[in-house]
This record gives C-alpha cells, sequence and structure tokens, in this order.
C-alpha cells in the first residue's frame, strides 16, 4: 500500500507539471466551440520565497598553475551596475629576446611602447580605459606563490594612456598590419637608461642579467565612470613586447 500511494502522488505530480505547461501559452483555439462552462481557467499562485546570499571566495593563486593558460593576463576596469567597479591588474617579468644584443655607441632612442596582443574581452570596447604603467622595485621569483592578493612594490611611473582599444582591428606596425593590440608609449628616460646599461654593464647578456637589472612592470588600469571593459592579453605573443 505504501508503493502504491508513492506510485500515485508521483504520477499527479508528472500531470500537473504537464498541465502547467501545456497552459503556459493562452491559445484561443476552440474556445468558440466548447461551451463557456467548459473552459478551463488556470490560477497560478506563487508564494515561494528566495533568499540570496554573495559570499567572499577565498585568495586565488594568480601564478604557476593549469586551471587558466599562463600566458593571459586580465588588465582593465569594468563599472557594473549591481556588482560595482572591477579592477583587473597584472605584474610582468620581461625577457630578452636576443642574448648578447649590441646598441652601437651612437644609437639614440626616438621611442619606447608597450604592445600587449589581444586575446578576448569582457564589456564595452567603445569605452576608453586609462592605463598605467610602473616599473616594479622587486623581482617576481618564478619559485614563490603569488595570489590575487598579493601586491608587489611597483614606485617608478613609466607610462600612462588612454586607450579605446578595436578587437576587431589591426594596427600598422612600421606599415605592416599585426594582429589586434594596445600600445602604451613608455617614459623616454627609461628607454635611454636601457641602452646605457647595455653599453656599460652588458645588461642584455642573458635573462637572469637583464632580470636584476629591470625587475619587471605593472600594468593597473583607472576606476571607470563608465561602462568599462575587461581585457585579456596574452603575452606569450610575438606582438607582446617592449
Amino acid at each position: 500500500m505504501k508503493n502504491l500511494i508513492c506510485a500515485v502522488g508521483g504520477l499527479f505530480l508528472v500531470v500537473f507539471t504537464v498541465i502547467l505547461i501545456s497552459c503556459n501559452k493562452y491559445d484561443d483555439l476552440g474556445t468558440t466551440i466548447l461551451p463557456e462552462a467548459d473552459n478551463l481557467n488556470l490560477v497560478v499562485f506563487d508564494t515561494a520565497t528566495i533568499y540570496t546570499s554573495t559570499i567572499k571566495e577565498d585568495t586565488l593563486r594568480s601564478n604557476g598553475f593549469t586551471g587558466f593558460p599562463v600566458s593571459l593576463n586580465i588588465i582593465g576596469s569594468l563599472n557594473e551596475s549591481m556588482f560595482g567597479n572591477t579592477k583587473a591588474s597584472a605584474y610582468m617579468q620581461l625577457n630578452v629576446s636576443r642574448l648578447n644584443n649590441k646598441f652601437d655607441s651612437l644609437a639614440t632612442p626616438d621611442s619606447l611602447v608597450l604592445c600587449l596582443a589581444l586575446n578576448s574581452y569582457y564589456g564595452d570596447t567603445t569605452a576608453p580605459i586609462r592605463y598605467r604603467v610602473y616599473k616594479m622595485d622587486s623581482k617576481i621569483n618564478t619559485d614563490s606563490a603569488y595570489y590575487t592578493s598579493t601586491i608587489l612594490p611597483a614606485g617608478t611611473l613609466i607610462g600612462d594612456a588612454i586607450i579605446t582599444t578595436k578587437p576587431g582591428d589591426s594596427i600598422a606596425e612600421f606599415g605592416v598590419k599585426k594582429v589586434p593590440h594596445i600600445r602604451i608609449p613608455l617614459d623616454m628616460t627609461l628607454a635611454a637608461d636601457l641602452i646605457n646599461n647595455n653599453r656599460t654593464n652588458n645588461g642584455y647578456a642573458d635573462n637572469a642579467t637583464f632580470v636584476n637589472y629591470f625587475n619587471g612592470i605593472y600594468i593597473t588600469a583607472e576606476s571607470q565612470s563608465n561602462p568599462g571593459c575587461m581585457y585579456v592579453f596574452d603575452y606569450k605573443n610575438a606582438q607582446s613586447k617592449m
């Protein structure tokens, strides 16, 4: 008898659900044929109350893990009406593309540009983003664990630019079209220092020597009053360079 009651109860639930679904959309087909007394009138009462809450997630490791491709970094600022303002910044360590590179004794810099290849984005790409680039005061240790809450010392401002990104457009570099990327002009004092260090200390002999001289860069985006956008950059792309 107990099993029978359960079966009947289950059948009732199925039939009731079918009725709700079939009556979800009003259709007057056949209403002129049936007597008015036979028309089915469905009344729905929703008395359910939903309670929700937001729980802060634990700090996540942001380097040396396999859940997210290690070549990708999120940088940007997103202003959302429900969740407020969200910012994403990145610390990066640079390596030399060619060992023992030598500058001519008469070489002088005419520009220094940080390029970051675009991978994807979330937000309003028509909203301009103000990027700030700082020279780091300490090295990034590849054997250390860094988390989303980690703050490293970054003192000297070496780049400041307001950029409107166009993800679908290529960018011409010396007349050659390149994949979509952003270009942040950097301080010319740093450009001259990079050349002088190469001449006096052979700072480009290998990556270890260069990193001891130039610790890395910190890139952040200013909080937006406009909708803003989060950009995912691929720093292992050939177009990501300084």
